[in-house]
Formats: C-alpha cells, structure tokens, sequence
C-alpha cells in the first residue's frame, strides 16, 4: 500500500542550517525558535514557526523546512502546497523537495503524483535517483525503454490555469495530464507531463518514458519527456 511505503521509505531529515542563523550572521530569534523546535522534533511547533518566520524572510530553506515540519506533524496536505512552493519559486532543495513531495502524496493516496515525482527523481543526477528507482520497483513497475507516441486528451492542473494568461497559482505546481497513444504498440496510456509543456495538445508527437506493472498487459503510464 500506499501507506506502506511512506512508512518503509521515510526518514527525517536533518538540520543542514546548524548555527548559522540570521542575515549575515545576526541572530534572528524567530529563526532559532523554529529550528530549534525542528531539532527537538516538535514539528508542529517548529511548523507555526516557519510560517511566522516566511512573512520575514521567504526563502528556499524556510519553505522546504516548514514543508518537513507540516509533513513529519501529519499535515500532509500543507506540506505538499509547502514543498510544491519550493519546487515551483526556488532552486535550491530540487531533489529534495522533489523526494520528501513524493512520500507526502503517498502519505495523502496521491499514487500518480507519488510516481510522477519519482520517475522524475530517476531522471536526476541526485543522492535521490537510486531511492526514487527502488520505491517505483516496489510499487510494482518496470520503466520500459524510451517510446514515441500522439497525445490524445490534454488538461491542466489546476484547472483555472490558462497556460496563455500569467498568473500565480501560490503553491501550486502546474501539470498537464490526460492520454497518448503509442506509436510502437498501438497501446493508450495516462499520462501526467510535470509542468506545462509548450506544444503539448491533443495531437502532438511526443517522447515519454512507459512505466508498467505487467509488461503483458496493456495498462501502463507513461512519463512525457518532451514533444517533439
């Protein structure tokens, strides 16, 4: 199950910030609260914290830690808009955001999120590519080898997105999901792109990874590397 694995493949992770507290240096009590609260494993305390400390300063590590905060606090859903920020405005804490996100939608039964973030974490060069790699064979899939293939029906998510009007949808990540036919085996996949991939509508050809849990059966999903 779902569960199952959060449970077999969670670990908490550490205080990389240690004493250095502060811009430039100075003390910053708001920011000793929460990461000390954090050391202690108070989560939900050091999770109240963070959010304070966001309305001063919000930067990378205060979201990825309040995300880990809200996560290990059983708040599964406010880490996942937490980490979905990280990913979305940063680029510090990728790969990590990108893992600890995945275990929070199998935490929350979110199994295609869970596996759109691990097959991604395989294509990564990251202390989390063979993790990722190892909990996809747990969940039972096989990637098989890189196919080609015809979009089919294409949403976005979240659905007031309109990829031709800018707007900030505050923590959350953008998809476009739906079907695509491949064109080695005529099979139809479900498939989620991450992000919003400029030339992916109904008919396009595109380059994706199929993942399956019975290479005999038809049924699989596929990961949309590109369109071509």
């Amino acid at each position: 199950s779902l569960e199952q694995l959060y449970s077999d493949n969670f670990t908490s992770y550490q205080n990389l910030k240690g004493q250095v507290r502060g811009i430039d240096g100075q003390p910053n009590q708001l920011e000793d609260m929460a990461f000390g609260a954090y050391d202690m494993g108070d989560y939900k305390s050091a999770a109240i914290q963070f959010e304070q400390l966001i309305k001063q300063d919000e930067s990378a590590i205060n979201y990825f830690y309040m995300g880990l905060a809200n996560l290990e606090a059983g708040y599964t859903e406010k880490a996942i808009d937490d980490l979905n920020h990280t990913l979305t405005n940063f680029t510090e804490f990728q790969s990590q955001a990108k893992w600890y996100l995945g275990l929070a939608h199998m935490a929350n039964g979110n199994e295609e999120d869970a596996i759109v973030n691990m097959v991604s974490l395989t294509l990564d060069n990251s202390a989390y590519k063979e993790k990722a790699e190892a909990v996809l064979q747990e969940m039972g899939l096989s990637t098989a080898s890189l196919d080609n293939g015809s979009a089919g029906s294409v949403s976005t998510r979240p659905k007031e997105f309109n990829p031709g009007i800018m707007e900030d949808f505050h923590g959350k990540r953008k998809w476009q999901f739906g079907v695509v036919t491949s064109y080695t085996n005529g099979y139809k996949y479900r498939f989620i792109s991450e992000g919003i991939m400029p030339g992916l509508v109904p008919g396009a050809d595109v380059e994706m990874i199929v993942l399956r849990k019975n290479k005999r059966r038809k049924t699989g999903f596929a990961y949309i590397l590109g369109v071509n």
